[in-house]
C-alpha cells in the first residue's frame, strides 16, 4: 500500500508537468520506472487523451487477468488531478474500423471491422496470434 501511495503522491505533484502532447520525455522515463515498481516489473501503462477529461493513465494488467485486482485498487486509490482520468485496464479505442485494400488492378475494397469480434493469444515467447470472427 506505500507503493500506491507513493506513487500517487509523485503523480500529483508531476500531473501538469508532461508537456503538450506528452512530450517531456524524462517525466515519462520517470512515469515508467514508478509503474515497473509499482507491479515488479508485471504491469504496463500508458498516457494519452481522455475520453471525458484532456488526460488519461491508464495503469494495465498487461493481459495477466489475475493482476486485475491490484491495478484496480491501484486505480481506487488515485489522487485526483483536475485534467485527468484513471482506467486499471485498456479501455476500448474509439476506432473507426472501416479501411480499405487496393488490389492489384488499382480497385478499392471497402472492409468494415466494426462488428467482428477477437482473441488475441500472447504466447511465452512474446509472440501473438489473432482469431476473427466476422
Amino acid at each position: 500500500m506505500n507503493k500506491i501511495r507513493e506513487f500517487w503522491s509523485w503523480f500529483f505533484n508531476n500531473c501538469d508537468n508532461f508537456g503538450k502532447n506528452f512530450s517531456n520525455d524524462e517525466l515519462l522515463k520517470d512515469l515508467d520506472k514508478k509503474v515497473l515498481l509499482l507491479g515488479n516489473g508485471e504491469l504496463d501503462w500508458e498516457i494519452g487523451p481522455g475520453k471525458i477529461k484532456e488526460n488519461a493513465l491508464v495503469i494495465s494488467p498487461n493481459g495477466d487477468l489475475e493482476l486485475l485486482p491490484f491495478t484496480k485498487e491501484i486505480i481506487a486509490n488515485a489522487k485526483e488531478c483536475e485534467n485527468w482520468e484513471y482506467y486499471y485496464a485498456t479501455p476500448p479505442k474509439d476506432w473507426e474500423l472501416i479501411f480499405y485494400f487496393e488490389t492489384k488492378v488499382k480497385t478499392n475494397i471497402r472492409v468494415d471491422a466494426s462488428k467482428w469480434q477477437y482473441i488475441l493469444l500472447k504466447y511465452e515467447d512474446n509472440s501473438f496470434d489473432i482469431i476473427t470472427q466476422v
